[in-house]
């Protein structure tokens, strides 16, 4: 990687369902510094349709794709469970890795991939997008800058719309088919040439509701309010085929948050995190889909005023990319590296067996 600096890098996306589509294929494509080289599925026929949609090579094996494609990274797009042991095949081959959320439902398995980064030339990055939206990064510098003091009381709410479906679509489907182009299927006959379970280890949680949107907002809430001292409470509740989930954090500095999520009979929604600070407090709106080329809005609360500050257009997904190259060209560590992966796997766990009390 010696000549990293002086060329686009090149990289290779692992996984090519729905993420991979819609975001990282065309991010990779539209970035100066990046070049796509191959892509992989283990559905034949997504593999091929995709590689000849962006006119690369494609491959049904990893292995083979890593073994045969001089890459400097890869983006990780597959399901959970492989998320792995892909990984720990590109790092031993010195390949940086982008991978999507979490890093595993497996605390063994989160362990043993710190500890192959480590013995590795190359690095690996998990892919918060949140984390490198600039309403977040705004966030991040008023408390670097205590120009609100620290969090003291936090509530981030979540709805979703998804379980409930308006004709064939849900209002989450229905969303995507507006902006995107249609996702390219397997055929129904193809199955997949592995059994991911095989490579789980007895450890590994069950993801439900709460679990699974955990690793996104749970990482954004230790970002802002601090490291994860014990997860006070957990509970998950479904009534009349309506769920809903809550759990409450202390943060080792003193900060108490909570996170909401819900689904129910509703076109519209909010994701909204409230943070009351010791010095003033703030507002986050999230858009309505993660994926769209919309922005947060941010409102903060001072003792003198309260205002929205005029932020420059940035897409998150393109943002984190630009992040894992720039890191790498100037050999700086990332922001959502592997350790800071494995924090909330183990955050994930802690909140499990919480829910298992119940």
């Amino acid at each position: 990687m010696a000549d990293i600096l002086r060329r686009p890098m090149r990289f290779g996306v692992v996984g090519c369902g729905s993420i991979a589509q819609t975001v990282h294929l065309p991010v990779i494509s539209a970035l100066s510094n990046a070049k796509l080289e191959a892509v992989c599925d283990v559905y034949e026929s997504v593999a091929r349709q995709v590689g000849k949609k962006y006119d690369v090579r494609y491959f049904t094996d990893w292995n083979e794709l890593m073994d045969e494609m001089d890459l400097d990274a890869v983006s990780i797009c597959t399901p959970h469970d492989m998320h792995v042991p892909i990984s720990v095949e590109a790092l031993g081959r010195d390949i940086n890795v982008l991978c999507e959320k979490p890093l595993s439902r497996s605390l063994l398995q989160a362990r043993e991939l710190v500890e192959c980064e480590k013995r590795s030339k190359a690095n690996l990055m998990v892919a918060y997008m949140w984390r490198y939206d600039p309403a977040i990064e705004f966030v991040e510098n008023l408390f670097a800058n205590k120009e609100i003091g620290q969090p003291l009381i936090s509530d981030l709410t979540c709805f979703l719309s998804d379980r409930y479906p308006r004709g064939c679509e849900s209002v989450d489907c229905r969303i995507m088919s507006s902006y995107f182009e249609p996702v390219i299927h397997p055929n129904e006959e193809e199955r997949p040439s592995y059994d991911s379970q095989e490579r789980v280890p007895g450890d590994a949680i069950i993801f439900s509701t709460t679990l699974g949107w955990m690793s996104h907002w749970g990482n954004l809430l230790r970002g802002l309010c601090g490291e994860v001292g014990e997860i006070v409470s957990a509970r998950e509740s479904e009534i009349g085929g309506c769920r809903g989930g809550v759990v409450v954090i202390e943060h080792k500095g003193g900060s108490i948050s909570s996170f909401t999520i819900t689904d129910g009979p509703r076109d519209s929604w909010n994701t909204l995190l409230q943070m009351q600070c010791t010095q003033g407090g703030l507002e986050i709106e999230f858009p309505k889909h993660t994926r769209l080329r919309s922005p947060a809005f941010v409102k903060v609360h001072t003792k003198d005023r309260s205002y929205s500050p005029f932020l420059s257009f940035a897409y998150r997904y393109a943002a984190q990319y630009k992040h894992f190259i720039s890191c790498l060209t100037d050999r700086k560590p990332f922001k959502t590296g592997a350790e800071d992966g494995l924090k909330d796997v183990e955050m994930l766990h802690s909140i499990a067996n919480r829910l298992s009390e119940k």
